[in-house]
């Protein structure tokens, strides 16, 4: 609920449900805050203005399912990478964009988010997580376009997947600010000011001098052609900051470093408008437990400088809840290096529920839980003696396993991935054609597993509660016989043939 930092006026919407409605007439406002990491603002800037704010999406999109915990309907695991997934028609909302029109570039867009290798942290300021931001990598490492779903579905690259989304310093991106800029030099100066704001905890800064080469590829990627300061000072400052302090809440103006006639470097005077004033200090915490940030986030209604200084008292509260939950378990004899184990592992209503699930067994019912031997609470906390969460365990699998069927019967994304059903059974055509018994024999075999993976995924999916083949096929987004043989080039009826003449 991350969008509860900044609403105009108090709302009890879900971030979801108000992330939906932006585009909606006579809805209140919402502003979309993403906490950027710096490593991630100080890029080489090789991205175009469009591909730079769906990167602020995706991240904002991912980070805000990560704080959540939100696992059910929006992230998963495949193929040892952890996907999101967001509405194509949120991205365009935010985008500022009108229906579909422009669905075919944002796939391409997406794509270049795939393959455009970025360096990172180029300033060298982000001096957390072991050094990995001194890396260069592109930003996602797969993505699947379904239209026919209205979802994105993307994975981060495995250099920064862990610390791309969970920022430990950071600066707050107005993803509302930057529908309406223009060009992808004023944005990067924007985020770049922004991160200078956030280190500092001041409105009114002023940054340290950047080198003009190192300033230049900061604002206009590696393959910059303006190779003298007349250029470089008009396109890459001049013009920025006109359009940044026409459009946001920041005002800017730069200064310069010289050596002799010559311009070496750059810096900047930043002040923040009050209206735009955000809590520049909040530490986020992804330990805490759903209902604990909800109750921090609607705290956090920060409009006015007087109310920014209780910050501090917030963040306490924030860590009262995990304290309670450090306190049970050492009244049940935990030892240390448990208690921070679990903490780290297991949600703190996991660990709680767990630890009572015995007060409602008839054996330990009148017992304290100090009576309680040590290693059988552990023992619950570990293997889920209360269940905790099955109901979303459960929604998480339907989830990876609707989204392994769409991969499997539905090649929207990448026509040669040999998991997809249609490639495979195109071998086995192929080869009976060649009559070649060795490699017959080999497709087959693949047919095989493809077939009885399918049988696999249908018969849990109706386990967890859907009712026929057909409502799985809608789900995966095949919905009639034609549907089904344009994107095998087999019926339902032909392909059960070949089924049964595989196996035998």
């Amino acid at each position: 609920m991350l969008n509860k930092f900044y609403y105009d006026n108090t709302s009890d919407k879900t971030d979801k449900q108000s992330f939906h409605n932006m585009a909606k007439p006579k809805q209140k406002k919402v502003i979309l805050m993403l906490p950027k990491n710096i490593g991630a603002i100080q890029i080489s800037n090789d991205l175009t203005l469009i591909e730079r704010k769906i990167m602020n999406i995706i991240l904002w999109n991912a980070f805000n399912i990560e704080k959540e915990n939100i696992t059910a309907d929006k992230s998963f695991s495949q193929d040892n990478k952890k996907f999101y997934s967001i509405a194509i028609s949120h991205i365009e909302s935010v985008l500022g964009y009108e229906n579909s029109k422009h669905r075919a570039e944002l796939k391409n867009h997406f794509l270049k988010l795939v393959e455009t290798s970025l360096r990172y942290n180029i300033l060298h300021t982000q001096k957390t997580d072991n050094g990995k931001w001194d890396t260069a990598t592109s930003l996602l490492s797969q993505v699947t376009f379904d239209e026919r779903d209205n979802e994105v579905y993307y994975a981060f690259s495995d250099a920064i997947k862990d610390i791309v989304i969970k920022p430990t310093l950071y600066g707050w991106i107005n993803l509302e600010t930057q529908k309406q800029i223009s060009s992808k030099y004023t944005l990067a100066l924007l985020e770049y000011l922004e991160g200078s704001i956030a280190i500092t905890k001041r409105t009114e800064t002023k940054t340290e001098y950047i080198a003009i080469d190192d300033y230049t590829q900061l604002i206009a990627g590696s393959k910059c052609t303006y190779d003298t300061f007349k250029y470089i000072n008009q396109e890459l400052i001049k013009s920025p900051l006109k359009e940044l302090n026409d459009k946001t809440a920041l005002t800017a103006k730069a200064s310069f470093q010289k050596q002799g006639r010559k311009v070496v470097g750059v810096s900047f005077d930043i002040k923040k408008n009050k209206d735009g004033l955000l809590q520049q200090t909040l530490e986020l915490d992804f330990n805490s437990s759903q209902n604990e940030q909800e109750d921090i986030l609607n705290d956090i209604q920060v409009k006015t400088p007087k109310e920014t200084e209780t910050s501090q008292n917030i963040h306490q509260n924030a860590n009262n809840n995990a304290r309670k939950i450090n306190e049970l378990m050492i009244s049940c004899n935990i030892s240390e290096k448990k208690r921070k184990e679990f903490l780290s592992t297991f949600s703190h209503s996991h660990i709680e529920e767990n630890i009572k699930y015995f007060s409602k067994q008839k054996e330990w019912k009148d017992k304290q839980i100090k009576d309680i031997p040590t290693g059988l609470i552990i023992k619950a906390i570990e293997e889920n003696y209360s269940n905790c969460g099955a109901e979303k365990d459960e929604m998480e699998l339907r989830t990876k396993y609707i989204f392994e069927l769409r991969i499997m019967l539905n090649p929207f994304f990448d026509k040669t991935d040999s998991r997809f059903l249609r490639n495979i059974l195109q071998d086995y055509q192929i080869y009976k054609e060649r009559r070649d018994v060795e490699q017959i024999n080999r497709a087959m075999a693949n047919l095989t597993e493809a077939f009885e993976r399918l049988n696999f995924l249908k018969t849990e999916l109706m386990r967890f509660g859907y009712s026929d083949e057909n409502e799985i096929l809608n789900a995966v987004g095949i919905k009639t016989d034609d549907d089904f043989k344009r994107i095998l080039f087999y019926s339902k009826e032909e392909l059960d043939l070949i089924m049964v003449e595989v196996r035998g």
